[in-house]
Parts: structure tokens; C-alpha cells; sequence
């Protein structure tokens, strides 16, 4: 009893062993079967408890969850004894700052906020910030739709309006740019600014519903490529392609043809820009397992790009990739890994 109220204190130095260890997820609304990062966030954590043996608890936030309700929500993680803490999107960083400084013993992990920028400095000692340069593989997945398209119309809608979002959003839009130059084309973005309009967003990372008449509106006016950057809402792109065999989606952080929830429209799967979150998230919670250490600040900062794998796009499945894809992928990662082609950072402003 005395050393399970000692667990219960944040503060307090412990050495847990695997069997009073608990890795402990705060998610996004999108939930924990969202079919991008909460959902890898959460088998990392359920691995962990496979192969070490550890506890997990986690959370779900309200899609209109405030400052205040987030900071509670990650404080009563500490409260309850949780050793690791992971907590997903830029909405919750201010308050799993807040808390991580309050509470030095206990490791944190912030993933899939906004790439930082040059000179940011770490955000705690004792809280592992995982970004990924989405913009480097929405690239590729931008190219790879303009040179499948029929109709020389893809489209891209997003959740929230927000940096981590456009990224992804103007990577595609650059990507079918890409194209156009190396191929004398002119695929048009539908969703993407023009003259007469600006981005598409749903404001919900949640709402299928919307994600899927935005997409059908999309393919009545011609699209049949669509590039959903928009969480657990994306899948209802999916859903829209739905008895049209000449309408496609690309999936968005993770591998949608694994999902077994997308059996329906699994052919109608381009491909799916991916975010490697497991491997990390496992790895923090390893450490701090073997060691207790909970970070370094020289290492904290991690970001994803396509050379060290932590970004991707997926290859061939069901839709057989164009030639004119095929032909130039390695040109264009070798680009976006140099700096040749540059990486979208997704700024509001």
C-alpha cells in the first residue's frame, strides 16, 4: 500500500518494474480506431504491454476539449501513476509543457505536432517531440495522383486549418505541380486556393459524414483522386467512392489497405502516406522501462522525413501506379532529400 500511494505521486523518484510500470495515452477526438496517428500511438502502447509487460490506461479528448479540460485530462494521467505519458496533436502542447515541467520524473512524448523550426529549442528535459515532415510524403502522393488521373482533376480537403494540415495539403497541391512541369500537363487541385477559392476544410476530424459529401461533391465535378487530410473523418473519402470504379483516395498517416474497417473500398486505395509513430512511441517507453530515464534534451527533438523512414508512401497494391510515377519516385525523393524540392511547412499565414 505505501508503495502504490508513492506511484500515485508525480513527483515522487521510483524505480517500477514492469508490473507496476504504466504507459499511459491522452488521443485526439479522432479517437483510438481513427486509422492514423492515435491508433498507432495505441499499439505501441498495447505492444509494450505484449512484450513487457507493462500497464496502459488512456483518454479520449472531446473535439471541443479547451485548454483547461486538456491540462486536466493530462494531469490526471500523472495523478493515476502513469510513468509515460503520450499525448497526440498540436492542440494538446501547451498543456503537456506545462505538465512535463511539473513533473520531471515522469516521461512524456508530444507526437505529431508542428515540424519545428530552425533554433526551437526543447520544449522539457523530460518530453520526447515527435513531428513528421508530412509535406515530403504528400509530395510523392500528389504526383502519383495527377499522373493516375483520367479527368485531370484531383482534389484535398482537410480537417482543421491548421500548420500540421496544410503541410500535407500543399505537399499534394506541390506534388501535382511536380507533374505538370515534368509532363506539359495541367491536373487542377480541387480544394486547393485558386482565384476564386481557398482550402477546403471540414472543421471535425471526425465527422465521416462531412468527409464523404465533400468527396462525392469532389467527384461529381470531376475529380477522381482524393487526398483526405483529415484524421478519422478521412475514411468517409473512402466511403464515396463507393460503387464508382473510377474514383480513388489516397489515404492519409497511415496504411489504409491494412485496415480491415476499409474492406469496401479497399481497390479503390491509390496508396497512403505514412507516419512511422510506433517504432518511436515503443522505443520511449523501452527506455524508460530498462533505465528509468526520461529523455535527453540533446535527442528530444525527432522529426520523420522520408530519408530516415519516419515518413513514407506506401507502393503498389490493388491500382496499378502510372509509368510516368514509376519512372521518376526515386528523382523526387532524392529532391525532397536534398532540399532541391522543398518541404512545405503549412503556415496560416
Amino acid at each position: 500500500m505505501v508503495l502504490t500511494g508513492c506511484a500515485n505521486l508525480p513527483t515522487e523518484t521510483a524505480t517500477p518494474t514492469p508490473a507496476s510500470f504504466t504507459a499511459c495515452l491522452v488521443a485526439s477526438a479522432s479517437g483510438l480506431t481513427d486509422g492514423g496517428v492515435n491508433e498507432s500511438a495505441y499499439s505501441a502502447i498495447k505492444e509494450a504491454v505484449v512484450s513487457l509487460g507493462v500497464a496502459k490506461q488512456q483518454a479520449v479528448l472531446h473535439e471541443k476539449s479547451g485548454p483547461n479540460s486538456i491540462f486536466k485530462a493530462i494531469n490526471s494521467m500523472v495523478r493515476r501513476g502513469c510513468n509515460v505519458v503520450v499525448a497526440t496533436g498540436e492542440k494538446v502542447r501547451a498543456a503537456l509543457v506545462k505538465v512535463a515541467r511539473a513533473n520531471p520524473d515522469v516521461a512524456f512524448v508530444l507526437v505529431d505536432d508542428v515540424v519545428p523550426s530552425d533554433g526551437w529549442q526543447p520544449l522539457a528535459n523530460n518530453l520526447k517531440h515527435l513531428t513528421f515532415a508530412a509535406g515530403q510524403s504528400a509530395i510523392l502522393a500528389g504526383y502519383l495522383a495527377a499522373a493516375n488521373s483520367k479527368t485531370g482533376l484531383v482534389a484535398t480537403f482537410g480537417s482543421y486549418d491548421t500548420p500540421a494540415v496544410r503541410a500535407a495539403m500543399q505537399g499534394f497541391s506541390d506534388g501535382v505541380q511536380l507533374f505538370n512541369n515534368d509532363s506539359d500537363s495541367d491536373v487542377v487541385v480541387l480544394g486547393a486556393p485558386d482565384i476564386a477559392s481557398k482550402w477546403t476544410f471540414l472543421g471535425s476530424s471526425t465527422d465521416k459524414r462531412a468527409a464523404k459529401a465533400t468527396s462525392a461533391a469532389f467527384f461529381a465535378d470531376g475529380a477522381d483522386v482524393i487526398y483526405p487530410v483529415a484524421g478519422a473523418a478521412g475514411s468517409g473519402a473512402g466511403l464515396a467512392t463507393v460503387g464508382k470504379s473510377d474514383a480513388f483516395v489516397i489515404g492519409c498517416d497511415r496504411d489504409w489497405f491494412m485496415d480491415t474497417d476499409n474492406i469496401a473500398w479497399r481497390s479503390h486505395i491509390l496508396a497512403s502516406t505514412v507516419k512511422q509513430v510506433s517504432r518511436p512511441v515503443l522505443e520511449v517507453i523501452k527506455n524508460f522501462v530498462a533505465s528509468q530515464t526520461v529523455g535527453d534534451p540533446a535527442t528530444n527533438e525527432y522529426v520523420g522525413t522520408l530519408l530516415n523512414g519516419g515518413v513514407s508512401l506506401t507502393g503498389e497494391r490493388d491500382v496499378a501506379y502510372a509509368a510516368l510515377f514509376n519512372s521518376s519516385r526515386s528523382n523526387l525523393i532524392s529532391g525532397i532529400n536534398s532540399g532541391e524540392i522543398p518541404t512545405p511547412k503549412g503556415s496560416t499565414k
